[in-house]
């Protein structure tokens, strides 16, 4: 498993509003996305859809990089 950071948007929002991140444990950047995406497949009422955001950058998280996430 490894570890990865998904950076999204709600669409049509302004730079630095609407921004979404998530930290997730997989397998790889596919299974990353899949995860990800999980939670906005079945959104509760007034929440966020798959098709209300767009994806920004899927990044694994290493040791060289990791002080640039936390």
């Amino acid at each position: 498993m490894k570890e990865y950071v998904v950076t999204a948007k709600v669409k049509g929002s302004s730079p630095g509003i609407g921004k979404i991140t998530k930290t997730l444990m997989a397998e790889g950047k596919e299974e990353a996305l899949n995860k990800f995406y999980e939670h906005y497949d079945n959104p509760k009422p007034g929440n966020y859809g798959r098709n209300d955001i767009e994806l920004v950058s899927i990044r694994e998280v290493t040791t060289e990089n990791k002080d640039n996430f936390y």
